[in-house]
């Protein structure tokens, strides 16, 4: 494995740990579906209010399927990059 290759998976572990602290949250009214808010926020920090909060209940939860594809899509351009940068052998 080359010093490219290194970098590369690298940068990509980094990404995929940043995107895990501060992944995307979704909230919601449970009346009124359409009112579904994708919002990005630290793990252990604070759900910023939906516009429906004060006049209906209100939920809030992990965007885990939006969070599953960024990974997916960092993972899936790590091991692209790592092929790339494979070094080529002439003898």
């Amino acid at each position: 494995m080359n010093t490219k290759q290194k970098t590369v998976i690298g940068c990509g572990l980094a990404v995929v740990i940043a995107m895990t602290l501060y992944p995307p949250w979704v909230t919601w009214c449970p009346v009124d579906v359409r009112d579904l808010q994708i919002q990005y926020g630290w793990l252990f920090g604070r759900v910023n209010y939906p516009e429906c909060a004060e006049k209906l209940p209100w939920t809030w939860g992990l965007a885990t399927d939006r969070l599953l594809l960024q990974c997916g899509l960092v993972i899936l351009a790590t091991v692209a990059l790592t092929g790339a940068f494979q070094s080529k052998d002439t003898g």
